[in-house]
C-alpha cells in the first residue's frame, strides 16, 4: 500500500444508523501479492467507529491499523473480523470483495464473557 492517505468512505455509508442491531461495511482500497486493505466501518443507533484492516494473503491474518473501535460493541466487531476471514477464505475463487456491507442484529446478551475478542 502507498504511504498517501486515503480518502475516508463515502459517508453514505454511515450516515443513517440502523434502528436496531449494527451494520459493518468493508471497502476494499488496495491489494498486492502480501493482502488487501480495507476501511471498515461500524455503526450501531448508539454510535459509529472507523478503522482500517489488513488480511494477508498467505494465512489470512487480520490486524487493524488502530484502535479507532474501541467502544464499538465487540460482537459487531467479531462479525467483522468474520467477514474479513471469509472473504480470505474465498480469495482463489472470486478474488478481494470491493465491498461487503451487512447489517446483524445484536444478541439478546453481550456474549463477550463467553466469546474472545478481536483486537481492533
Amino acid at each position: 500500500m502507498s504511504s498517501s492517505k486515503q480518502p475516508p468512505l463515502a459517508p453514505e455509508l454511515h450516515a443513517l444508523p440502523p434502528e436496531a442491531g449494527g451494520r459493518f461495511s468493508l471497502a476494499l482500497i488496495a491489494e498486492d501479492s502480501l493482502g488487501a486493505h480495507f476501511d471498515v466501518v461500524l455503526v450501531t443507533p448508539a454510535g459509529s467507529w472507523s478503522t482500517r484492516a489488513r488480511v494477508s494473503s498467505s494465512q489470512g491474518e487480520v490486524s487493524w491499523s488502530t484502535n479507532d473501535l474501541d467502544g464499538a460493541p465487540a460482537w459487531l466487531r467479531r462479525y467483522a473480523h468474520a467477514a474479513l476471514r471469509s472473504a480470505w477464505r474465498q480469495l482463489e475463487e472470486q478474488g478481494w470483495p470491493r465491498r461487503v456491507t451487512r447489517w446483524r442484529d445484536a444478541p439478546e446478551r453481550d456474549a463477550a464473557d463467553d466469546a474472545p475478542d478481536v483486537e481492533p
